[in-house]
C-alpha cells in the first residue's frame, strides 16, 4: 500500500501546544522553523526541562501513536510538520 503525506504548521508558545495528533500514523517529522529551541513530548507533562529538544533549524522524526505537543521557554516559535500514513 502506498504512503500518503500531509503537511502543516503550528505556532508553539510557553504552554504545551498541540503539534499533531498521530493517531496511529507511521511517522511525524517536525522541523523547527523558528529562532529558539522547542521541546516536544506528551501533553500531560512536557516542559522545557524534560521535553525532547529540537534546536532552531533542525528536524526530528517521531514514531509513535500519541499526540505530540511542544513548548518553548519564551515567545513563540513556528514549526512545520509532515506526517506519513500508510
Amino acid at each position: 500500500m502506498a504512503a500518503n503525506v500531509s503537511y502543516g504548521a503550528a505556532t508553539i508558545g510557553t504552554t504545551a501546544t498541540l503539534i499533531r495528533n498521530l493517531g496511529g500514523r507511521s511517522a511525524l517529522l517536525i522541523y523547527n522553523n523558528g529562532a529558539s529551541t522547542i521541546f516536544v513530548g506528551d501533553a500531560n507533562d512536557v516542559t522545557v526541562d524534560n521535553g525532547m529538544p529540537i534546536p532552531s533549524g533542525t528536524e526530528r522524526e517521531i514514531r509513535s501513536d500519541f499526540a505530540i505537543y511542544g513548548i518553548v521557554a519564551s515567545g513563540t516559535v513556528n514549526v512545520r510538520w509532515m506526517v506519513e500514513t500508510t
